[in-house]
């Protein structure tokens, strides 16, 4: 037998669950806030229900409900499939599309916006390239030390 969960409004997007025997859970797609879920095997549901106290176990018939009333909401995001009641949960809501990389709908790919750019000097590009340098060796297990090692100062990575 399986169970239905419900991850309510004020619930939190749960991720990366691991539960022995069962590998990692929502891994590649988190299991969001306002959305149900159908976990086929009960003792993980009982697991997730007792680890995620917000977490609703749901009948059929509720499910079906809920999802019928999410339909009817008011205020739907444009970006996604959250709906809310409240005209500020959406508002709330759409600030996390603004932290989220801009994407060119054509060509699918990550659009960099416009950044103020500083101009470096000779010797502050040449600092940064031997701190990236230094980086680089020690992260293959090289140490390396300049005679000249100074900390940057004003310079942004």
């Amino acid at each position: 037998m399986s169970k239905i969960i419900l991850n309510p409004l004020a619930g939190s997007p749960i991720k990366n669950v691991q539960i022995k025997g069962q590998g990692i859970l929502f891994k590649d797609k988190p299991f969001e806030a306002d959305s149900l879920r159908k976990i086929e095997n009960d003792e993980v549901a009982g697991i997730l229900l007792k680890l995620f106290e917000f977490l609703v176990p749901l009948t059929i018939e509720e499910a079906k409900s809920y999802t019928e009333s999410k339909k009817k909401r008011k205020f739907k995001c444009e970006k996604c499939t959250f709906t809310s009641d409240e005209q500020i949960a959406l508002a709330g809501h759409n600030r996390k599309h603004d932290k989220e990389d801009r994407i060119d709908a054509e060509l699918g790919i990550e659009v960099i916006g416009e950044q103020e750019v500083q101009e470096m000097s000779d010797g502050d590009i040449e600092l940064a390239r031997k701190d990236a340098e230094k980086k680089h060796f020690e992260s293959l297990g090289i140490s390396a030390k300049w005679e000249d090692d100074v900390p940057m100062r004003g310079v942004v990575m």
